[in-house]
């Protein structure tokens, strides 16, 4: 009874650990939607996570990536991020064939500012330039 008992405790665990289902934080690279913790506007009647593909040109290499984040309509509807920067809201540069989006985008200063495997990109959007984070 106690080895059954074992047993199904470390497959409990193991399956929580592995699963991968909303663990990943706002602006974090992510592989699905399922992954992403689920965030919104702190008014939002319904708050969605999203996997958004985004892609980066250095101008040598351009290199696709996804991460976490929610739709938005204005600036104020996103949270600020780990450098307690605002995001901004805006269609970030995606993939051919990928859906264009507003979404929430982390702003930056540097490449530090961003989660592993991304950098600090200046991107042109409606409104203007800004900084954000973008895979790289």
């Amino acid at each position: 009874m106690r080895q059954l008992l074992l047993s199904l405790l470390t497959a409990t665990v193991l399956s929580a650990c592995t699963s991968g289902e909303n663990t990943v934080e706002l602006y974090d690279p992510c592989v699905v939607a399922g992954q992403c913790i689920v965030f919104g506007p702190p008014d939002a009647m319904e708050a969605r996570a999203l996997c958004q593909a985004a892609e980066s040109d250095d101008g040598f290499t351009i290199t696709e990536g996804n991460f976490c984040t929610y739709p938005c309509d204005f600036d104020e509807d996103c949270l600020p991020g780990r450098n307690g920067q605002q995001g901004i809201c805006d269609v970030p540069p995606v993939p051919p064939g990928e859906p264009a989006n507003r979404v929430c985008l982390e702003t930056c200063v540097s490449f530090a500012d961003c989660p592993p495997f991304f950098d600090c990109f200046d991107v042109s959007f409606a409104d203007g330039v800004a900084s954000v984070c973008l895979p790289g």
